[in-house]
């Protein structure tokens, strides 16, 4: 059988790099499996869990940012930009990561507020918001500008919503710090 080119087989390179594909699947959703149980189930106890939780959570980022400049570099030209502001994003985070993990497991101690690792979180959301905004095809209608934009107040909205519900409120009413620490 077969004939044309590449002897009718199916596959060759576009199948082996569908099956690496497939694999690094695996092996991240495997990895991410072990995290979370180590988590869930704090095998070892308290500060092991934390160990394993601010070390996993800075690996996490790390790799996140190289792969964001890996996919930046193999996008053409004029695509690679979302993926550059992405992958600041997460190195941004790492950063806050790596502040926290540091002031956790070298110094001992629990994180000041604000700190240098809220600069890290903090100084990471713009750029996410760049990089979110960058993908995708714009809506070309007003009509469905409008939309867009009212969905995307509704979302941040009920997230702002639970955010305050569940985190934000209880923080706000048990610090006692200024403006600036309320505010971060």
């Amino acid at each position: 059988g077969g004939g044309g080119v590449g002897g009718g087989r199916r596959g060759g390179r576009a199948g082996a790099r569908r099956g690496g594909v497939v694999g690094g699947w695996c092996v991240a959703a495997g990895l991410v499996a072990v995290f979370a149980a180590g988590i869930l189930f704090q095998g070892g106890g308290a500060q092991t869990t934390r160990v394993f939780d601010d070390i996993g959570t800075l690996i996490a980022a790390v790799v996140a940012s190289g792969t964001c400049a890996w996919a930046a570099w193999r996008q053409p030209h004029g695509s690679r930009r979302p993926w550059v502001w992405l992958g600041a994003y997460v190195l941004l985070w790492a950063v806050g990561e790596a502040a926290w993990g540091y002031y956790e497991l070298v110094a001992g101690r629990a994180a000041p507020f604000p700190s240098l690792a809220d600069v890290g979180y903090l100084g990471a959301v713009p750029f996410g918001v760049v990089a979110i905004l960058s993908f995708g095809a714009a809506p070309s209608s007003r009509v469905a500008r409008v939309r867009t934009v009212l969905d995307g107040l509704i979302i941040a909205g009920s997230l702002l919503f639970v955010s305050w519900a569940f985190v934000l409120g209880p923080v706000v009413e048990a610090n006692s710090g200024g403006l600036i620490s309320q505010v971060l």
